[in-house]
């Protein structure tokens, strides 16, 4: 009951409320309503304004239970490595996101091959979380290895510029790759953010960790669905004519840009012969691939971001060892057991 008492309850209001609403903001920005609409701009800016709001409530109103104390935000390696792991996961979504677009645009429509093929990122996250816990402290050098993740994960992100219909090996791998960096990102920094702040507001710093880099996702998928939607209607502009210039009758143009849009076959188009649809074919292709060129450039800009951020990040090598800050009631094991294997080590 006492933690109740103290619980932060304004501030939690300010800031869970603020997060949803610019989440629903951005999530209908472009799809659900127009980014103009008033659902999507009232929902961005009272959000970002609760926000605001919640970062002077917490600043300049003192309790005794802050829901985020400041002096987390104020540790150069707390903020650093929160920063860097956010943009990172920015940099993740251009893959998670883009890469089943790209399979079922440029390499299968068949739902089952298109399904193995979208495994390569997950694939890639799982096995470099499994890495990381295996290697981090062995390896030592925390804050390089960090930079050196970032870097990595930036260079698998902007090489997946250079996809295009004829090469699904190199998209697979880069993803691949690209994702067990991204696993091994999100292991080490969920590791180090904890200890840069006090003991008892490690569930305050990871839970921090865990909302930003969910409103940088949604962010960054905005961003992405934006540049790719821009593109593509740019790129598939020129479609009319190639199919005119390959012999399809110009009065067939209308239906003909139909069809693709509804992702509908084209050999049904008055006028469409199987070369004319070959040739119709690799040229939306080649748009498709040049819209993801543009995206995947887009990303490493983010990337960018995150290897500066890493940069300012302070080492946790010293702390990585077996100090048990507190105990959960009911384990069995007795504070004299705990100092013991402390001491031990």
């Amino acid at each position: 009951m006492e933690g109740l008492k103290k619980f932060d309850y304004v501030g939690f209001v300010l800031y869970a409320g603020g997060l949803i609403l610019v989440l629903l903001g951005l999530s209908w920005g472009g799809s659900s309503y127009a980014w103009s609409s008033g659902h999507v701009v009232g929902c961005l800016v009272v959000g970002f304004v609760s926000l605001v709001a919640f970062a002077l409530y917490e600043i300049f109103v003192p309790m005794e239970q802050p829901l985020l104390p400041m002096s987390l935000l104020k540790h150069r390696g707390y903020s650093a490595t929160v920063c860097s792991a956010l943009v990172g996961n920015m940099v993740y979504f251009s893959m998670s996101l883009l890469w089943p677009e790209a399979i079922a645009a440029l390499y299968t429509t068949d739902t089952i091959k298109a399904g193995w093929l979208s495994v390569s990122t997950g694939t890639g996250v799982i096995v470099g979380e499994i890495a990381a816990g295996i290697l981090m402290k062995p390896l030592g050098y925390s804050k390089y290895q960090l930079i050196f993740i970032t870097v990595a994960i930036t260079a698998f992100s902007g090489a997946l510029a250079a996809i295009n219909q004829n090469t699904q090996a190199m998209g697979l791998a880069f993803t691949a790759i690209g994702g067990f960096f991204v696993g091994y990102l999100e292991l080490i920094t969920l590791i180090m953010c904890p200890l840069y702040c006090k003991p008892e507001d490690i569930g305050l710093a990871s839970g921090f960790l865990g909302s930003a880099k969910q409103v940088a996702g949604t962010i960054a998928a905005s961003i992405y669905v934006a540049i790719l939607t821009n593109r593509l209607t740019t790129n598939l502009g020129e479609i009319p004519e190639v199919a005119i210039s390959a012999g399809l009758p110009a009065s067939s143009v209308a239906t003909l840009m139909e069809d693709i849009a509804g992702s509908l076959p084209i050999s049904t188009v008055p006028g469409m012969t199987d070369q004319i649809s070959a040739i119709v074919v690799n040229a939306v292709k080649t748009a498709y691939s040049q819209s993801f060129q543009t995206v995947f450039l887009a990303s490493i800009a983010f990337g960018g971001m995150a290897v500066i951020a890493a940069v300012f990040t302070v080492p946790v090598d010293d702390e990585l060892n077996n100090t048990v800050a507190a105990k959960l009631a009911g384990t069995g094991a007795s504070d004299e057991a705990l100092n013991d294997i402390e001491k031990a080590h």
